[in-house]
């Protein structure tokens, strides 16, 4: 984890976020066409978990392995 973010608050950051991803997930499934054009969605969910967990990956992580 960075070492320049105060671990309470990325903690805090992720939880809503998460939180709000499952949300519009779950959204989608229900009503595709709600924030979205109809289409695809079955397809394109794997793709959009792995994203969003890249992207929460780089924006804590400390860049180390």
């Amino acid at each position: 984890m960075r070492s320049n973010l105060d671990q309470e608050m990325t903690v805090s950051i992720i939880d809503w976020t998460m939180e709000r991803f499952q949300d519009a997930l779950v959204t989608e499934e229900l009503d595709p066409g709600l924030f979205r054009r109809s289409g695809g969605v079955a397809e394109k969910k794997e793709t959009r978990i792995a994203q969003f967990l890249d992207i929460l990956q780089r924006a804590i992580g400390s860049g180390k392995n």
